[in-house]
Formats: C-alpha cells, structure tokens, sequence
C-alpha cells in the first residue's frame, strides 16, 4: 500500500514537471517569434545574382537557422525588417530602399523584402568583383504556427493534468498554512511585491505609451551616397531623420549640395564655394537643425559655423 502511495506521488511530481517544461518550451517559442534570435551572416560571392541598374540581390532563406526564418517588409509592412547590411566596416543604407531607387540611384540602398534582399554597394560597384566583403546582420523568428502548436500543447498538459494541479495548490496551502515563516511572508511580503509589480509594469506601460505619441519618430533616414571625389554625401533634397532616442530627434531636408545644411546663397555660390567644418569628433552636423546653423561670407566666400563656437 505505502509502495503504490510512493508510486502515485512519484507520478504526479513527474507529470508536474512535464508540465512545468510544457510552460516553458511555450515561453521560448514566444520569445522567438516576437523578439527572434540575432545572426550575422557574411554573403557568398555566388549567392550574389545582379538584378538591373546598380541593384544586385541574395536568397535571405539561405541564411535561416532551423526553423527560424528571416522577416522582411512587405506592403502590409513596409518597416518591418531590423537587417543591416555591412560593406567592409562601413554601414550601408539607407534601408526600406524603393527597390527603383536601388536600381536607379544605388549608394549603398537596400531593401529586404519578403525572403530576398536587394542592395547596391556604396559606389556602384559590383560586390562580386570589388574584393569588399558584405555581412548581413538579420534578426531570425519562428514562424507562427509554432506558437500555435506550442499554446496547443500547453493548454493539452493543462487539461491532462488540471487534478495534479489541483492537488499540488492544495498541498501548496497546506504547506504554508503550518509553517510560520512562509505564512508571514504570504501576508506580509506577496501582496506588496505583487503590487509593486503591477504598479512597475502600469507605469512603464504609461511611459511607453507616451513616448510613442510623443516622439516625433523612430526610424532614422540617413541618405548617403559615395562620391569617388570627395567620399560620402547625402542625397540632394533627401528626407533626413537623425536620433539618438534620449534627447534629440532632427527630421530635415538636405540641401541640393548633398549637405544637411540651408540651401546655399545664390550670389556667393557663383563665386565658389569655401566650406571650414569647426570642430571636433564629437560635432555631428546632423544632429543640429538646418535653422539654428550659422553661417557668413567672407571674400574668400561663405562659411559655415557650428552653434556656440564649436
């Protein structure tokens, strides 16, 4: 009798703890379909196929891992994908590219959409013979059937074993109605943990909310282009988004020099252009708006000066 007692005891505890490994298998396909798993992947020269224009393009399906699988824009989505694609050291962009403007405009733009990813190099080169190596860095997810057989699972070991659980939450209570340390923490310690827990998560959910109407956005634009001349520029007349997500957010157009800058005056332009850039490594001009920079003439021609002397 004690030996079939022990028996029964040994099986609920057994099936508890499937249950309990059934709960956290569900957790981590959870995780990785909402939040994935960071990779980086450096691309074959073979995998590489020219498209048209300066546009070339890469299977991103061959870079899953199991059943993890890439995640790209889409027309429902157009900013989905987190890829960013490497040149060397040199960060290329920007990404969500129109994949005409790729062809047509190249410098560096990109798009990954859907299970492909269309890119230019940064002067238009071709990236199979310009000896430069590409390196994809791409969050991978799990699909969502995944989460749906994981909830299925659960919810069947729930149910299988809901008179285990119902034992385990009466021996629980006992367990702690006759010892006094655990009782004392029960009254005393739980009910304020748990209501400082849901007050941490209201509040945070209160910030989040307010920063998501709030801030001005959260993508950045950074439209660069590479001249053989002079190295990068930005596109002329281009949206530029520049954010640091604490303390500045900077939306401006560049000028028709390819400059984050006013349009230049016409009557000095004729005469040439003599640009002093003040400052040091710290100075980013992105990060001032196009109306607070300063500048003035010279006979040498306009200058340009950070705010405050920098």
């Amino acid at each position: 009798m004690s030996s079939n007692r022990g028996f029964s005891k040994y099986a609920i505890l057994y099936r508890l703890m499937l249950l309990a490994l059934a709960g956290l298998a569900a957790c981590i396909v959870t995780w990785l379909f909402f939040a994935g798993s960071r990779f980086t992947r450096e691309i074959s020269v073979t995998a590489i196929r020219p498209e048209s224009g300066f546009a070339y393009g890469i299977d991103i399906s061959a870079f899953k891992e199991g059943p993890l699988l890439g995640r790209g824009d889409s027309n429902s989505a157009r900013t989905v994908s987190t890829t960013v694609l490497r040149e060397d050291a040199n960060r290329l962009g920007p990404a969500h590219s129109l994949h005409q403007e790729i062809r047509d405009l190249g410098g560096g733009r990109f798009s990954h959409w859907g299970e492909g990813l269309v890119f230019s190099t940064s002067d238009n080169s071709d990236p199979r013979t310009n000896n430069r190596k590409y390196v994809v860095d791409i969050s991978l997810y799990l699909p969502f059937y995944y989460v749906l057989l994981a909830a299925t699972v659960l919810s069947g070991a729930v149910i299988a074993n809901r008179r285990e659980i119902a034992l385990a939450a009466r021996v629980g209570r006992t367990v702690v109605a006759h010892n006094r340390v655990l009782r004392w923490t029960q009254q005393n310690v739980l009910p304020p943990l748990i209501g400082t827990l849901v007050a941490f998560f209201g509040l945070a959910a209160i910030v989040e909310g307010y920063f998501r109407i709030t801030t001005p956005f959260a993508e950045v634009k950074w439209p660069s282009k590479f001249d053989p001349k002079v190295g990068f520029l930005f596109e002329p007349g281009a949206e530029l988004r520049h954010t640091n997500h604490l303390d500045f957010w900077v939306s401006e157009r560049t000028n028709s020099l390819g400059f984050a800058d006013r349009e230049p005056m016409s009557h000095v332009v004729g005469r040439g252009c003599h640009a002093a850039f003040i400052g040091d490594s710290q100075v980013e001009a992105a990060q001032v708006r196009n109306d607070e920079k300063v500048h003035w003439c010279s006979k040498r021609g306009p200058r340009l000066r950070a705010p405050n002397g920098a």
